[in-house]
C-alpha cells in the first residue's frame, strides 16, 4: 500500500491521530504559558497525583500527593530547565504544545504530558 493511501486511511480510522498538532515552542511562547499556572501530569500514568506550579518569580513547586519540592525554573535559550534540589542541577526540557495540553521532552526522549489545573 502506498504511503498516502496508508495515512488517509490511518487518519479517517482516528480521528485524534488527524487532529494532533504538537509542535516545539519557542522561548517566549514557553514562558507565556508557564508563567503562574499550574499543570497535572496526565502521561506516563501513575497512582500519584502529581502536579507542577509555575511561579512567575522562577520558583517551581513540584508536589506529588499533597507533599511540596519547591526548586527553580529558567529558559536556556527554548529550553525549559529545572531545579530542585538536593542536586542542584538543572534538568532541561524541549516544551511542546498541542491545544492548550504541555509536552515536556527530555534529553533521552521521556515525555511527560502535562494539562492545565482548571481554576
Amino acid at each position: 500500500m502506498k504511503p498516502l493511501m496508508f495515512t488517509l486511511m490511518l487518519s479517517a480510522m482516528c480521528p485524534a491521530l488527524a487532529q494532533a498538532q504538537e509542535r516545539l515552542l519557542a522561548q517566549p511562547e514557553v514562558i507565556e504559558r508557564l508563567s503562574a499556572q499550574t499543570f497535572t501530569l496526565i502521561s506516563p500514568k501513575t497512582d500519584s497525583r502529581i502536579e507542577e506550579v509555575f511561579l512567575d518569580t522562577g520558583v517551581t513547586q513540584y508536589i506529588v500527593n499533597d507533599q511540596v519540592q519547591e526548586g527553580r525554573w529558567q529558559m536556556d535559550g527554548a529550553k525549559l530547565c529545572t531545579t530542585y534540589p538536593p542536586t542542584g542541577t538543572p534538568y532541561c526540557y524541549d516544551v511542546f504544545a498541542d491545544g492548550t495540553t504541555l509536552i515536556f521532552v527530555s534529553p533521552y526522549g521521556a515525555r511527560y504530558v502535562m494539562a492545565p489545573k482548571a481554576p
